[in-house]
């Protein structure tokens, strides 16, 4: 079943949080950098080719430019609302 989500910074400015938006409840918390890419897909985010998902590098992009890159995403789409179908 799908329900309504979206992301927010976290207290600390690097981490993040999936809310809910019923009930405005703390789904997921991301605090490592190695999860942002998985949020950032989420949300519509792609690693610049198809041969990484984000957390290995590729013949365009080291790894931390990938992190960084789903991070800024996440910034920029911080309180977007999404439908989404998650099994959490």
């Amino acid at each position: 079943m799908k329900h309504k989500y979206f992301i927010e910074v976290g207290d600390f400015g690097w981490d993040y949080k999936l809310v809910a938006v019923k009930g405005n409840k703390t789904i997921q918390y991301i605090q490592t950098d190695w999860d942002y890419p998985g949020l950032a897909s989420l949300f519509g985010w792609t690693p610049c080719c198809h041969a990484t998902d984000g957390t290995i590098a590729c013949e365009h992009k080291t790894v931390s430019e990938h992190l960084s890159d789903a991070s800024s995403f996440l910034d920029k789409h911080e309180g977007e609302v999404k439908l989404l179908d998650l099994d959490l």
